[in-house]
């Protein structure tokens, strides 16, 4: 079994003290995620409430943390997109459908906002963490 990175258990400790994550240590890298109020599963946790996921690695001195959604996010993402192209290139005449075109563009905006709100919010709080703040 590899030995964890000590400075990778330091920043573990820390990002536990902060309480506003869940943190998994790997052995070359901490997984972060922030906790949430809202639940984690079912149609809300597709469609309105993406998660992100923060990988932090410590290569040299200082740590390198990156933020990019999670698997069900870019599998929303791919989804929303998709049906956005369709909604452009798809005539209506042609191969009619049974929603509004409204639906597909406000669901994909309302989920790409909360995606682009979480990648932030998510951000903000791991940069206060790492230095130091409250």
């Amino acid at each position: 079994m590899a030995m964890n990175d000590p400075r990778l258990e330091v920043l573990r400790a820390a990002f536990v003290r902060s309480s506003r994550f869940d943190v998994d240590l790997r052995p070359d890298h901490l997984r972060l995620e922030r906790r949430r109020r809202v639940p984690g599963r079912g149609v809300l946790r597709l469609f309105v409430f993406p998660r992100v996921t923060t990988r932090i690695r410590v290569p040299h001195d200082s740590p390198i943390s990156t933020t990019l959604p999670d698997g069900f996010a870019w599998l929303m993402s791919v989804v929303c997109s998709g049906g956005v192209a369709v909604e452009f290139l798809a005539d209506r005449a042609r191969y009619p459908r049974s929603y509004p075109p409204e639906f597909v563009f406000g669901m994909s905006a309302v989920f790409f906002t909360s995606l682009i709100l979480e990648w932030f919010v998510t951000r903000r709080d791991v940069r206060r963490v790492l230095v130091g703040g409250p």
